[in-house]
């Protein structure tokens, strides 16, 4: 019961939306008023791919460019679309490292952690390298993994997955460029052999970044990967 309690406190002594910035009325919902809480453009569980999280037909598990070639990893989880709304709770985490924002964020994951049944025993945040970290003033997936990882209760690695090349933005870039931009950009430090790992982003476009970041992850001996993510791009 305290623990319930206390877990909810940055939310009631929040007073205002994190979106409209109106009084939170008693319908509030992480941080967001019921209009802006019904406003989120919230995936489906169902009527999206298993796989990649892009929609499919009603009853498919999974979407024509999975069936003829299969990422590496195995499932996606991704609470909302990249459109309205959610553009707005990404750009704040990742331009202002907004806490509120990414607290969140991180409760919408956990929540569609649980209703997608993955399995994982280690949390990863997908990497940056240390420049683009240092230019950032850290990495906005961390704190967004381990935001999600102190909701499940679940071990965060910090250490096993880095990022050892410096690459130009994917911004802008075709999915080929994509994938030949992050073409051996990740390396693992630590063993993952054996481990069911759930990688966390803030956006998947086009999933190069996860793809690549499962390739490495399967190539060290990893036994399943489940790409995460705030939103979704619907390409």
């Amino acid at each position: 019961m305290v623990y319930h309690w206390l877990k909810q406190l940055p939310h009631r002594l929040q007073r205002d939306c994190l979106l409209c910035h109106c009084p939170l009325d008693e319908a509030r919902f992480f941080g967001l008023c019921s209009s802006c809480r019904r406003s989120l453009p919230l995936l489906p569980a169902d009527d999206i791919c298993q796989r990649c999280a892009l929609p499919v037909s009603a009853g498919q598990p999974l979407c024509g460019h999975c069936l003829r070639q299969p990422p590496f990893f195995d499932a996606s989880i991704c609470a909302m679309a990249y459109q309205d709304s959610a553009i707005t709770l990404v750009h704040r985490l990742k331009q202002h490292h907004d806490r509120a924002i990414c607290r969140l964020l991180a409760e919408l994951l956990a929540s569609s952690i649980g209703t997608g049944h993955a399995t994982a025993d280690t949390i990863i945040a997908a990497p940056m390298h240390w420049r683009r970290n240092l230019a950032h003033g850290g990495n906005h997936s961390r704190l967004l993994a381990q935001a999600v990882a102190r909701q499940l209760a679940c071990v965060m690695d910090h250490h096993s997955l880095v990022k050892i090349r410096h690459t130009p933005p994917q911004r802008g870039l075709n999915a080929r460029q994509r994938h030949r931009n992050l073409h051996n950009a990740f390396a693992v430090r630590r063993p993952v052999a054996g481990r069911h790992v759930m990688v966390i982003d803030d956006v998947m476009t086009t999933t190069s970044t996860m793809n690549e970041i499962a390739r490495t992850l399967k190539q060290a001996g990893a036994a399943s990967v489940t790409a995460v993510a705030a939103a979704r791009a619907i390409v």
